[in-house]
Order: C-alpha cells, then structure tokens, then sequence
C-alpha cells in the first residue's frame, strides 16, 4: 500500500501520488499519460498533474489498482488544501460537482437508476458486449496459464479491448506483469481472442 509520507519529491500537491516504492514499470505513465510522467534523474514516476476530469480521474484510478507494487495512492493532500488561483479552481470545482449540487441542495432523484441501467452495465463488464462471454473467458485464462495461476486470478471485465485480470496475490500480479507480452500474444491468438487489444492486472 502507498504510504503518503514517502511520497516521491516531485508529486504535484493533491489526491493521487507515487511513493518511493515505484519500480519505473511504465504502467501507470501508459494508463493515465495526462497524469503521470517519469524522473529520468531519479528512474521512477510522479504525478506531474492532478485530474481534472472524470476520465482522467478513472484513469489514475485505474493506473492505481494495476501497480506491481502498489506504489500509487489516493490519500494525498485534498484539493482543499490547495491554494487558491484561476488555474486550479476548476480542478477543485470539477470534482465537486460529483458529489453535490453548487447550490448546495441535494439532488436525491439523481441517485435514482432504472434496472436497465445495471442490465447494460453487467453485460458490458462480462464482455458480452465485446463478443467473448465470461465462461469463455475463463476457460482461455484457465487454459492458458495452467490451474496454479487460474486458483490465484480471474478475467474480470472486457471493455473496449481492454481485458482486466483480477489477481489474489501482489507477488503473483508481479509475476504476470513480467509475462504480460506473452500472455497477450497467446490470448489473441485463441478463437475469439482478437477481441482483445491489451491486457492489465488488478489486485484485489
């Protein structure tokens, strides 16, 4: 886990940070380019700018849960703490908006959801939507990395050529990063395998 008192030195002030754990894998800097950048002085990554959209935040988060060595956190300085100029109160005003009207009432109908919404969302997440169904997911990870490894991790969603692997283990999730070329490579090459475009590991 991220420790935010060893935070490498040149981390922009904010939420998300790279801590001295940092490999320099060019995981995070390839997931959330707008965010993330390398110290070729040092050989690791900071955060050389807040995000300052949704997408951007999604993608930090995302650079988050694949880290080898869980080097990124979330529980840095708040945007609060900020000082206050033009160019940065829309970053702190950005996230604001997720979570409550500027006119301070809440909105409790927006909360609200149709079933449908989740019907989609659960089809998108299993890969139905991408052409390849969960079980056959599966069966391609089982096949492919033996029943030692399949024990330990899983296909978790497929969205947008983007196949997610939920790992058990930081030690194995490591293991796999370091195999992730090959795996790709035999992933596509199985039947319906070229709907997959890249491939990350998630702990959890």
């Amino acid at each position: 886990m991220a420790d935010r008192d060893d935070k490498n030195k040149e981390n922009v002030n904010g939420k998300f940070y790279v801590d001295s754990q940092c490999i320099d894998c060019d995981l995070c800097r390839e997931t959330a380019p707008k965010n993330f950048t390398r110290s070729d002085d040092e050989g690791y990554s900071y955060v050389y700018k807040q995000p300052e959209s949704d997408e951007e935040i999604e993608q930090c988060r995302e650079a988050m849960e694949g880290c080898p060595v869980e080097a990124i956190g979330q529980d840095g300085d708040d945007w609060s703490n900020m000082e206050f100029t033009p160019s940065n109160h829309s970053r702190r005003k950005a996230p604001a908006r997720d979570w409550w009207r500027e006119d301070g009432d809440p909105d409790l109908n927006s909360c609200l959801h149709r079933p449908s919404e989740f019907i989609a969302e659960i089809i998108r997440r299993v890969g139905l939507d991408e052409g390849i169904h969960e079980e056959m997911l599966r069966s391609m990870w089982v096949e492919l990395v033996g029943d030692y490894i399949a024990k330990g991790s899983f296909p978790d969603s497929l969205k947008k050529g983007m196949l997610t692997i939920r790992v058990t283990q930081s030690a194995m999730r490591f293991h796999l990063e370091q195999m992730k070329t090959g795996l790709l490579q035999k992933l596509r090459a199985s039947p319906g395998g070229e709907k997959i475009q890249a491939l990350r590991f998630s702990f959890g």
